[in-house]
């Protein structure tokens, strides 16, 4: 559900994917692999997503970090051993 929420997210609020790499310093592949669902961020990147997305929306931190805390709950345990062999 994270990368559900994720692609969503950026629809909704008009952000390219080249301007996400820019504003987080992701390198475009982590991000594409958030997006589609085959990783997770870990905790200092979801950290870093938090905080940039919260600067270029006006969303508070705290509730984007909850947002994507609730997406990842729903993913269940399995979802973080995913793609990991």
């Amino acid at each position: 559900m994270f990368a559900a929420w994720f692609r969503q997210f950026i629809l909704d609020h008009k952000i390219k994917r080249m301007y996400l790499y820019k504003i987080t310093g992701f390198h475009p592949n982590n991000v594409y692999w958030w997006l589609e669902g085959r990783n997770m961020p870990n905790a200092y990147s979801l950290m870093v997503l938090a905080t940039a997305l919260s600067k270029e929306t006006g969303i508070a931190r705290s509730a984007l970090l909850e947002k994507m805390a609730e997406a990842i709950l729903k993913d269940g345990p399995a979802a973080s051993k995913k793609g990991k062999k």
